[in-house]
């Protein structure tokens, strides 16, 4: 018992009582290295042929159309037409692999049903982890609590599959308020767990290497008492029928190094979350089928919703840190490729489950918040270029490279974002050709090209493009009413003009997105550095002022192209318009996406409506219950506010917190000392303050005093005289 009788749990695993727990040995190579089978050749060479015919046969009659007044733009524009093509047909392919597949076996993703003589003894103990970060603690532990209940009520009748899955709470949180924050919601969380279901708690006092060091930290402390790690996000969420099985598929397949689910967005009431959450739902099975059809045992990891066979992401997956500075340099951000390619190499498996549902995440509900997260991502994935010529260049010197497959994820992670800036010079050097060829592009006779009208080749290919970019939509559509899935989308109608409205909100973001993820890459490569920082889980209103200040630049920029485009060449207008047209409603765009009272609205109207809104599973019912529920301590855990410190005020009065932290303290090796000078510079600023001393210390300080258990047993003694003596 601690002071004040607050009872603290284990925060974390301890070796006297984790022993049965403990795998057998496994080594960094697996029993039988998985093969590649005649099908999976079949699709590959199928993809690659088809999307190499339909680039070069694209790419010819485009150039047949340029004029030779342009001959110096030829080549340039015909070469990024050519890639800016193959980036179109390499997805409209997977999707018509996946519509074929899907087709002849229809088994749409749906959280699974288990064995009847199934028993959750037969699981091995497998550990959940939940890295935060600057997170709300409510939200996080609600999340936790809700896939617990999930997870419980699997075999009920046996005892459910709770007690073999241990979840942890690894906190990277640098706001000192947010760190009790957890801790207090930890706490909670605990003492409402029936007995043997387990909660640990950790927060790390430097957090180095950002989520992925995160998770190597746990791995390195404690992934020799699990054969099998789930890796979350804060806002993940999973079936406890999913998690069973994910552990029964790895277990069952002693090639498999990572397994991983594909998560559908949920949750979110905007037009921007709204319309995502259907377009994922409704068109992912079509795309995911085709990619698993290629891929195979060379698939990929996403860093969340998968599990992982720990020993060998220990021994192979251990990221190196790339020559020169960040941006480009440095630790690696987007880590989960790069382990995927790491454990692929070392002759592991990595599984898409495109066939399992009951895997969920939350998404951005403004277009600022997408564009914020996109940063990040765009950091990390042009990193990836630097990997595969780290890679290339260990080849040469006799060491072993990536997997080709594997090579291929990281190229279509830079391809992603650099698509943008290439998108973008094509129609600038596609302007500048139409300008400069005038009559002679107008004319179409062009001497030395294919000898076709250029407007109509490029209402061909223009509509070729749109064609290639939609018809996957309708597959999707297509292959849900053949399965009888329309009615979880609200009806053959409903589901019909929601893909409409999808497919025109697409057409007006897309070329926002083109502008934010092109100035994300010059900035990167010009050398800035993106910052990590909490990411915004809520919704919020975007109001007109706002949306001036932030996309006034996109509208500028869509009105000189269409001015540009009808004075200099009247006929390029048919690429340039729907751009320009996008660009120019950017601001009102922008409003509208991220309009909660819209979202809602078009609910009621049935539009893009999604299985899990209509018939939510269990987990996702238990979630929003712990959410509607009032916090049972709000002064601990729902004010997370960085500059009044009221929860660093509490753990300096209250005994009980004071104990819980300092505890968790010593359990979790976090106890940092502060140098002398630091903690008499701190002691006096509090001392002259008076009983509301601490209130003066900046963020920074009171985070240094709650790392150093001797400086904090010192404030919380002397806070509690002054408390006493009042």
């Amino acid at each position: 018992m601690t002071a004040g009788g607050f009872s603290a749990p284990s925060p974390l695993p301890r070796s006297s009582n984790m022993s049965s727990h403990a795998p057998g040995p496994a080594g960094a190579v697996p029993p039988s290295p998985p093969l590649c089978p005649a099908s999976r050749t079949a699709a590959r060479t199928a993809l690659a042929l088809l999307t190499v015919a339909a680039t070069a046969a694209a790419a010819w009659a485009f150039a047949g159309t340029l004029p030779d007044v342009s001959a110096w733009l030829r080549w340039p524009l015909v070469g990024l037409f050519a890639v800016l093509f193959g980036w179109i047909a390499l997805s409209f392919w997977t999707a018509t692999l996946g519509f074929v597949s899907v087709l002849l076996r229809p088994t749409p993703a749906v959280i699974p049903a288990l064995p009847e003589d199934f028993d959750p003894l037969d699981l091995p103990p497998t550990a959940v982890l939940v890295p935060v970060y600057n997170e709300d603690p409510t939200r996080v532990c609600a999340g936790v609590r809700a896939m617990l209940d999930s997870l419980r009520a699997v075999c009920p009748e046996k005892g459910g599959a709770a007690r073999r899955f241990d979840f942890f709470l690894l906190s990277d949180s640098t706001n000192p308020d947010v760190w009790l924050a957890e801790e207090q919601a930890w706490a909670d969380l605990t003492d409402a767990l029936p007995e043997g279901e387990r909660v640990f708690y950790r927060h790390r006092p430097e957090n180095t290497a950002r989520k992925a060091g995160n998770v190597a930290d746990f791995v390195e402390r404690w992934g020799d008492h699990y054969e099998f790690m789930v890796t979350l996000d804060a806002d993940s969420l999973m079936a406890g029928p999913t998690l069973v099985e994910m552990t029964r598929r790895i277990a069952a397949d002693p090639s498999c190094g990572i397994l991983q689910a594909p998560p559908s967005p949920v949750g979110r009431t905007s037009v921007l979350a709204r319309w995502q959450q259907f377009a994922a739902r409704l068109y992912s099975p079509v795309f995911l089928r085709g990619f698993s059809l290629w891929a195979g045992t060379d698939g990929n990891y996403w860093g969340h919703n998968a599990i992982l066979r720990v020993e060998p992401f220990r021994a192979c997956c251990d990221l190196p840190v790339l020559p020169g500075q960040a941006p480009l340099g440095g630790e690696i951000l987007s880590h989960d490729f790069i382990e995927a390619a790491l454990m692929r190499r070392a002759g592991w498996g990595v599984r898409l489950a495109e066939d399992l549902g009951g895997s969920y995440e939350e998404c951005p509900t403004t277009l600022l918040d997408w564009a914020k997260r996109d940063q990040r991502w765009c950091q990390g994935n042009l990193q990836h270029g630097r990997v595969l010529w780290e890679a290339r260049r260990r080849v040469r010197q006799g060491s072993g490279g990536l997997a080709a497959v594997s090579k291929l994820h990281l190229a279509m992670g830079v391809m992603g974002y650099c698509a943008s800036p290439l998108w973008m010079a094509f129609l600038i050097l596609t302007l500048t050709a139409a300008a400069v060829g005038g009559e002679q592009w107008a004319a179409g006779a062009v001497e030395g090209g294919a000898g076709f009208d250029p407007a109509v080749v490029g209402l061909g290919l223009f509509g070729l493009c749109m064609g290639m970019l939609i018809l996957p939509k309708l597959y999707a559509l297509f292959a849900a009413a053949r399965s009888g899935q329309l009615d979880e989308f609200g009806g053959v109608l409903r589901a019909t003009l929601g893909v409409v409205c999808e497919t025109l909100l697409s057409a007006l973001v897309a070329p926002i997105m083109m502008l934010f993820h092109s100035r994300f890459v010059l900035t990167t490569l010009a050398g800035r550095v993106v910052k990590w920082t909490a990411q915004s889980r809520g919704e919020q209103a975007v109001t007109w002022s706002d949306a001036v200040r932030a996309h006034w630049p996109a509208a500028a920029i869509g009105l000189l192209a269409g001015l540009a485009a009808g004075l200099a060449a009247p006929q390029s207008l048919l690429w340039l318009t729907p751009v320009a047209l996008g660009l120019i409603l950017a601001g009102p765009t922008a409003v509208l996406l991220a309009s909660r009272d819209a979202g809602l609205c078009a609910r009621r109207w049935g539009l893009w409506l999604t299985p899990e809104e209509l018939d939510p599973p269990h987990v996702l019912r238990r979630h929003a219950e712990l959410l509607a529920t009032p916090p049972t301590a709000p002064d601990a855990a729902s004010s997370v506010s960085a500059d009044d410190g009221p929860l660093f005020g509490r753990v300096l009065r209250d005994p009980a917190f004071f104990a819980l932290h300092s505890e968790l303290l010593a359990a979790t090796d976090a106890d940092r000392p502060l140098p002398a000078d630091a903690r008499d510079r701190i002691e006096k600023a509090v001392v002259q303050g008076g009983p509301e001393g601490w209130a003066r210390l900046t963020p920074a300080d009171r985070r240094a005093v709650l790392g150093d258990r001797r400086t904090l047993a010192e404030l919380h003694a002397r806070t509690r005289m002054n408390v006493t003596a009042a």
